[in-house]
């Protein structure tokens, strides 16, 4: 199967499409449709697309959301139909993504957990498109698009590194899985670079903790309570929902969160005083750009994988109130040595063991 980075293609097509406004129909249950046609739509195959969203839904701030933020411009720019389904459980995936099999040209899986599912319902059904997002499932009919985490995980460590007070910064993942020990990796191989005691802390796993969980907001408050109480004044959370009560914890404690997936700050307005940045994974576009990619015939199946370099991944503005310029300067350097690969980022704990601090 046929792996593309995409570079410059993924830039032409934001910047062929950065004109267009998108908006869409709002979610609503467990079963959103919307047939709705844009008077703007583009002279190109229309598609009936659907997307099937990991058991966090829409509504978690974060990751989904994300995700149908680009299918509803999808619908908006290119006139396709959309349909949404939102499974309670990871044992509704088969029967969810069988029931969009039936009546889409392509269908999106959102997240590494539907890998599985993917992998086995594209060979049942070889004339339909599947995209999977976060993981990779080989198939004639499978496109996969993927995100190098550890490399905006690497720069909101630099930033907490930097910024820390306490000299102890704390992260919280939804589950352990190899998607999110590149968060994890990335995060400490960061701190590192620029605070080694407080990377130690993380490195050992004293600050790091993991909720079991994407979608529990209580839990994520328990976890971060205790970790600010332990003298920790910055978090970084790659959990979804569960980041959602790391951000009230914060708030409480007079301390701060560092968000993830989308600009926390905007999607979270009422925690924006104490989310330093987020470590956003533009989906969005993404999910956007492979959609029409595969309509216009642009793509072949096989993966796309979107770095800093690709604006796939990058930091929320920052604002200068709580950061000195000096901190953004030395984070923008960091950022720079990654691009021009003076740095390579460690996307495992394995290679973050023989990390070099650069």
């Amino acid at each position: 199967m046929k792996k593309s980075k995409i570079s410059a293609l993924f830039l032409s097509c934001a910047v062929m499409f950065m004109s267009l406004v998108g908006c869409g129909s709002t979610s609503s249950g467990s079963d959103n449709s919307s047939s709705q046609n844009s008077g703007q739509a583009q002279e190109t195959t229309k598609l009936r697309v659907g997307m099937v969203t990991d058991e966090g839904g829409l509504g978690d701030k974060s990751f989904n959301d994300a995700a149908y933020e680009g299918l509803k411009k999808v619908e908006k720019d290119l006139g396709f139909e959309i349909t949404v389904l939102e499974p309670k459980q990871t044992s509704d995936y088969k029967s969810y993504m069988d029931r969009l099999s039936k009546n889409s040209d392509l269908v999106l899986g959102v997240g590494y957990k539907l890998k599985d599912t993917v992998a086995e319902v594209s060979k049942q059904n070889p004339d339909i498109k599947y995209v999977l997002v976060d993981d990779v499932v080989e198939g004639d009919n499978v496109y996969n698009l993927t995100f190098k985490e550890e490399e905006g995980s690497f720069l909101a460590g630099v930033l907490a590194g930097l910024t820390t007070k306490t000299n102890k910064i704390g992260f919280i993942g939804g589950t352990e899985t190899p998607l999110i020990k590149k968060f994890e990796a990335g995060f400490i191989a960061g701190v590192k670079s620029v605070n080694p005691e407080a990377g130690k802390l993380l490195e050992d796993g004293t600050t790091v903790r993991y909720a079991g969980t994407f979608s529990d907001t209580a839990r994520g408050y328990e976890i971060a309570k205790s970790l600010y109480s332990d003298g920790v004044d910055i978090i970084y959370h790659a959990a979804g929902g569960v980041g959602i009560g790391m951000f009230r914890a914060a708030q409480e404690t007079g301390n701060y969160g560092i968000g993830v997936d989308q600009d926390q700050a905007l999607s979270l307005p009422e925690y924006s005083d104490v989310i330093l940045t987020s470590v956003v994974k533009n989906l969005k576009d993404g999910v956007y750009n492979i959609v029409e990619g595969i309509s216009a015939g642009t793509y072949e199946p096989g993966t796309t994988e979107l770095g800093l370099e690709e604006n796939g991944i990058y930091l929320a503005p920052i604002s200068k109130e709580k950061v000195s310029q000096e901190i953004l300067d030395k984070v923008e350097e960091y950022k720079n040595k990654i691009i021009n690969g003076e740095i390579v980022v460690p996307a495992t704990i394995e290679e973050l063991k023989v990390f070099t601090v650069q």
